[in-house]
């Protein structure tokens, strides 16, 4: 199966399942909203989120001076408060080329396939993708593949900001994203100032779980399959998971045989159809066939505080989606620990957890 690479218009990569072709992962270029902390483009426009705009420019500068000046801080410095203005200003002209959430649902206009010299034609070659990505996941542009990039519009705007900013708002601008990326890892009072915003003003969240929550939270997304190799040893062995994948054969039997009575399905071609698409079901239940291997993740309890963990994990991460890059689809990947009770139907790939 084939991985597209997804890169960001601030040049994050990443691997999908092909839009087009579930045979492999390709990159996939996601034209830099992600990088503008308000929830979508419409925050930075529509006359009813002025509110939370203002908030938004309240919260930047107060964030950087929690973490670049002041950590005792309860009000922003004035130079605080002038780089959020740069650096909302910058997100509103970046903000300009991007996609409505209508838009941004469409199969087609998201599907723009290129290979990585287009790519550089794409940003006007103010980027050089082919060497970034090269050093970010370590394999050249004909190992990557094609890229898609969902919005080429938005790549283009990238570029006419990145070569007509005055450097000092950028600065801000990469300082303020630098911070709100390790928010909900850093003091208490940026952990306390980013829930309030996020979670308080945009979603109405009044109290932030306990501390241990959290950490529990981060453990089991950072160490998944390993937590969950300890949990299944104990709870959900290999007998279980025999019998209950005999339930699970059971149910699709007498499905099998209901749609071969079924007499609202009058067409043999639409029965023989029906019965081809249940039988490429893959039943995925209690844990992973092949666990992740952990053992390049190393992580030194002593001497590593828990930013440095959180660094390793990203790193390990971005390691694994760099390996899926225009490789394969492993169907045999879950994208849910086994500790998380859940039940997922994955259409692109036919296969349920």
């Amino acid at each position: 199966m084939e991985t597209t690479v997804l890169v960001n218009a601030n040049a994050n990569a990443s691997a999908h399942v092909h839009a087009r072709s579930t045979a492999r992962r390709s990159l996939f270029c996601s034209a830099l909203f992600d990088s503008s902390q308000l929830p979508d483009r419409d925050y930075y426009f529509d006359e009813d989120k002025q509110e939370n705009r203002d908030a938004y420019k309240k919260h930047v500068a107060l964030m950087l001076t929690l973490a670049l000046e002041d950590p005792t801080a309860a009000a922003p410095s004035d130079a605080a408060v002038q780089a959020a203005t740069h650096v909302f200003d910058l997100e509103v002209q970046l903000a300009k080329a991007h996609l409505t959430k209508t838009e941004s649902r469409d199969p087609v206009a998201t599907y723009n396939k290129m290979p990585v010299a287009d790519l550089n034609a794409a940003s006007k070659n103010v980027f050089p993708f082919d060497a970034y990505l090269l050093g970010s996941t370590g394999k050249d542009s004909g190992a990557l593949g094609d890229v898609n990039v969902r919005h080429t519009a938005a790549l283009h705007q990238v570029a006419v900001v990145a070569t007509t900013v005055e450097p000092a708002v950028l600065s801000a601008y990469l300082k303020w994203h630098a911070v709100t990326s390790c928010a909900g890892y850093l003091s208490k009072a940026l952990v306390d100032e980013n829930f309030h915003f996020y979670e308080t003003v945009l979603s109405g969240t009044q109290e932030l779980k306990p501390r241990w929550k959290r950490a529990m939270a981060f453990t089991e997304s950072a160490l998944g399959e390993a937590l969950g190799q300890l949990y299944c040893a104990k709870h959900f062995d290999e007998d279980c998971k025999t019998r209950a994948f005999a339930v699970v054969e059971s149910v699709r039997a007498a499905l099998e045989e209901r749609l071969r009575e079924v007499d609202w399905m009058k067409s043999d071609e639409t029965r023989q159809e029906a019965l081809k698409k249940m039988s490429r079901f893959r039943i995925k239940l209690g844990y992973p066939n092949k666990w992740i291997d952990y053992s390049t993740l190393s992580i030194d309890t002593d001497k590593d505080n828990f930013l440095s963990m959180v660094f390793k994990s990203r790193a390990f991460d971005h390691a694994q989606d760099s390996k899926e890059m225009n490789a394969e689809t492993d169907r045999e990947k879950w994208v849910s620990p086994p500790v998380k009770y859940d039940t997922t139907n994955y259409r692109c790939t036919s296969r349920q957890e």
